[in-house]
């Protein structure tokens, strides 16, 4: 579906009208017979991140029927920005597409994942993606990959830190330091894209304390800077939910 004549930024983020909006949608009615948990087909931007997704080749891991898109279009400003999972905050990634990881539901179902572990946010480059969906559990420094080699400390990151880093919000992973941005093309339009995983993790199994960014200002007008950053060790732990992304214009 090419989205070229309907698309327009506005402060950095991709929307279009309402007439534009619906007659997207009967375009992707006619063509696709994916449709998401409401009725409605998947809107524009979801078919766009899926082009991306596609080209990394990484569909095979995804579960449709947990995909959500939290464009203004989908989820709109009278939204809740914030949302609750096993009694702790995080923050709606709004301005992003989530494409859900399907993950073992004996795991899930023995531990109450989805009733008592919280949500957490890890930006990550597009480039390690595929990698870390491939290797099915979440990945720490040192770790020696499928084929053969180790996994390094990424530049700008602190050395001999093994552990898995991430955030109950959104606006602290998508930093350029943590989801480094790319340049991408489609149907003639250049697009910035970054990438992030969604993960659950076991309540007292991580470790909150303070951003690492030595940041000026409050990072997230929801959670403070003083717990903003979390991280753990114990990888059993962690369980990868969802892959964001989120694509605005060059």
């Amino acid at each position: 579906v090419s989205t070229q004549s309907t698309w327009e930024p506005q402060n950095g983020t991709l929307i279009m009208d309402n007439n534009a909006m619906e007659k997207a949608r009967m375009d992707i009615r006619s063509r696709f017979d994916g449709f998401t948990p409401n009725g409605w087909p998947s809107c524009p931007l979801m078919e766009l991140c899926k082009k991306f997704l596609g080209e990394l080749g990484v569909m095979n891991f995804f579960k449709q029927r947990y995909n959500k898109c939290f464009c203004m279009h989908c989820y709109p400003k009278d939204m809740p920005e914030t949302g609750v999972a096993g009694g702790r905050k995080y923050v709606v990634p709004r301005g992003w597409a989530r494409y859900g990881v399907e993950v073992l539901e004996g795991k899930a179902l023995e531990n109450k994942m989805w009733e008592d572990w919280h949500i957490g946010f890890h930006g990550m480059p597009h480039t390690s993606l595929r990698t870390q969906l491939l290797h099915g559990q979440i990945l720490l420094p040192g770790d020696r990959l499928m084929d053969g080699s180790r996994l390094g400390v990424r530049k700008g990151h602190i050395s001999g830190k093994r552990f898995f880093y991430s955030s109950p919000t959104i606006k602290y992973c998508e930093l350029d330091l943590y989801a480094t941005p790319t340049q991408w093309e489609c149907d003639g339009i250049k697009y910035k894209v970054k990438t992030a995983l969604q993960v659950r993790h076991k309540p007292g199994s991580y470790v909150r304390q303070r951003e690492s960014v030595l940041a000026c200002g409050d990072l997230c007008k929801y959670i403070g800077n003083e717990e903003i950053e979390w991280f753990t060790d114990r990888r059993s732990a962690v369980v990868v939910t969802g892959v964001l992304v989120n694509i605005r214009r060059a």
